[in-house]
């Protein structure tokens, strides 16, 4: 009998995206291959406009490719309804961007918690925010507002609100791009520690080689297309 092994986590198969531009299309994705596995980590590097956040928009959800497939844990993601899409993207996927995005009227618990608004499943997140909060260590800063933290703070309360509904998948669009030395590696040490921790996988772009090859693969965005670094 032939073994079954589990689907990877998330496929790529040769995806291609391009965008009307003044002199015609731009052809940004060129037929990009990627899997990836539930727990690991990549780091996606190349230059400013080479379609980095545009690959993990298609990824999260977020846009479509012109052609080619992304699955999910075996599933296409093109064959999701509406319904199914707002669904995985609240519940299976996560951002973290360069701006944190923190509504500032609200406390640090309370952005957190406003993605469990539209989960269906809500029992335990009170205790999970507060958890999570105390393991970046913010467990002090419950009740401050984001005027009241430094841009480091900001960032671990987005990274604990992204992963509040449990995602199996952490898509982080340069991070550490608002954030000085020190807090760019502290913050990326932090990614990798709830990545083991959480069992989530991480895929992370970012411009920075010395982050990047923190993580346990590095691939290069380059012509289009995806190249998987030694």
């Amino acid at each position: 009998m032939t073994e079954q092994h589990p689907p990877f986590l998330m496929e790529l198969k040769s995806l291609t995206r391009s965008y009307a531009g003044t002199a015609g299309d731009i052809d940004v994705l060129k037929g990009v291959d990627l899997k990836i596995q539930a727990g690991e980590s990549i780091a996606i590097v190349g230059p400013s406009g080479c379609g980095k956040s545009t690959l993990l928009n298609c990824m999260g959800g977020l846009d479509r490719p012109d052609s080619g497939e992304i699955l999910f844990k075996g599933q296409s993601l093109s064959g999701y309804s509406a319904k199914e899409l707002a669904r995985f993207r609240n519940k299976e996927v996560a951002f973290v961007l360069q701006q944190h995005h923190l509504l500032p009227q609200c406390t640090v618990l309370e952005n957190v918690l406003i993605p469990t608004l539209v989960a269906r499943e809500r029992g335990g997140a009170y205790e999970r925010a507060l958890a999570l909060l105390e393991e970046v260590g913010l467990g002090e800063r419950l009740h401050h507002r984001p005027q009241e933290l430094s841009g480091g703070e900001c960032q671990r309360v987005a990274v604990v609100r992204a992963l509040i509904n449990r995602p199996g998948l952490l898509l982080a669009d340069e991070p550490t791009g608002s954030l000085n030395e020190e807090n760019a590696f502290m913050l990326v040490d932090l990614l990798l520690h709830l990545n083991r921790e959480q069992g989530m996988a991480l895929v992370m772009v970012t411009h920075s080689l010395a982050l990047a090859e923190r993580l346990s693969r590095l691939c290069r965005l380059h012509d289009g297309k995806l190249e998987e670094q030694p």
